[in-house]
């Protein structure tokens, strides 16, 4: 059995997708078990979300278990390895989950978080474990020092109890640490290889960002789009109504003007009565009465003002039914949209792990860093360390 340990990692949802999933597909055909450590579930997704959850709470924890909460504070709470067997090597679940927990229990992590899942997509059995490093009572990160020289010493007692093939490059070089000799991998590339390695993934990385930018740059233009043709039409049927309208007005309008006019006349010829009849009377109490002579014009005014406020109404009701309608047709219209886009970032995101599948392969290096790449493409607008 071999111990392989990734880079700690920034994103559960991440992580979860990848080792739950087919590989830059929704399916789930290379998942043959998976099982739950110190989670209130045994559902792998439910438990990627007690993950999260423990992980974006680890502030109140510290601060509830009396830890300071000082210095550079590390988001990289995703800690995963593997254990892979020999091929040949016929392994069943729960000698594959003591394994697991024995693992934990050597890198001093018992009490933490952990789903393992195992894979079929391989000749050999193999289970990755996906650790929060998160203290569940305390918040603190567990720093996991000298890991591989642990796993590495665990790994060589294990496979003796268990008669499992050992790496004969792992026997050497625990020798040579037991004599006091460092250990260094051999270089597998120059250091120029090396740099333009680092250059073409760097540039890699830099298109798949810039593609999903393009990608939501148009899905915000389609968006505004609809919105822009949605108030045009407003504005538009706003001023048919107004049209419309136009020549009610004018009507109303005018026949007021001609009752004003009349209502007029007829005063005069009624004050000329009756400027006839009181010429006898004193002149203050003729000039008192003729002072008078507006005061029935407000009940004309008031009716005519409530003749234009029908009206004013009218146009109004039917301004708003015609709003009212617009903004239906546009929310319908607008869920369409998400839909579609939604849709549209499945497509997306699987097509841009169909390309990460083939940069690592032409690389031949499907590390953990490539893992963290995927979930960077996957959550571009960042929700660490979920």
């Amino acid at each position: 059995m071999n111990p392989r340990i990734g880079r700690k990692g920034y994103s559960f949802k991440g992580a979860g997708q990848y080792y739950l999933h087919d590989k830059g597909k929704d399916t789930s055909e290379r998942v043959s078990w998976t099982d739950t450590h110190n989670l209130p579930t045994k559902n792998p997704h439910q438990g990627i979300r007690h993950m999260i959850d423990l992980s974006n709470h680890a502030d109140e924890l510290k601060q509830a278990a009396g830890v300071k909460n000082t210095g550079c504070k590390s988001k990289a709470h995703v800690y995963t390895y593997s254990l892979a067997w020999a091929i040949g090597e016929q392994i069943d679940n729960e000698t594959m989950k003591k394994a697991c927990l024995e693992s934990l229990r050597v890198l001093g992590v018992s009490k933490h978080q952990a789903l393992f899942v195992r894979h079929n997509d391989t000749d050999h059995e193999h289970v990755h474990i996906i650790l929060n490093r998160v203290d569940p009572k305390t918040g603190k990160l567990a720093t996991l020092n000298n890991d591989r020289i642990k796993l590495s010493d665990w790994a060589l007692d294990i496979n003796a109890r268990f008669g499992w093939k050992e790496s004969e490059e792992r026997i050497v070089n625990n020798k040579k640490r037991k004599k006091g000799e460092w250990v260094k991998h051999e270089e597998k590339s120059t250091r120029q290889e090396h740099l333009d390695e680092k250059a073409r993934g760097i540039a890699f990385w830099k298109q798949q960002a810039k593609d999903r930018k393009i990608h939501s740059a148009e899905q915000l233009a389609e968006r505004n789009e609809l919105f822009k043709a949605k108030e045009e039409e407003i504005k538009a049927q706003r001023q048919n109504i107004k049209t419309a309208f136009k020549p009610l007005w004018a009507e109303l309008l005018s026949e007021q003007s001609k009752e004003k006019a009349v209502w007029k006349e007829n005063l005069n010829e009624r004050m000329e009565a009756r400027k006839k009849a009181l010429e006898k009377q004193a002149i203050t109490e003729y000039y008192n009465t003729y002072s008078n002579k507006n005061e029935p014009v407000s009940n004309l005014d008031k009716t005519h003002e409530a003749a234009r406020l029908a009206l004013a109404k009218r146009q109004g009701a039917e301004t708003r039914g015609f709003l009212r309608d617009v903004n239906q047709t546009y929310q319908s219209d607008r869920l369409d949209l998400w839909d579609k886009h939604n849709a549209e970032n499945r497509d997306f995101d699987r097509d841009q792990c169909r390309k990460i599948d083939t940069f690592k392969e032409a690389n031949d290096n499907e590390t953990t860093h490539d893992i963290q790449g995927r979930e960077r493409t996957l959550e571009i607008e960042g929700n660490a360390p979920g």
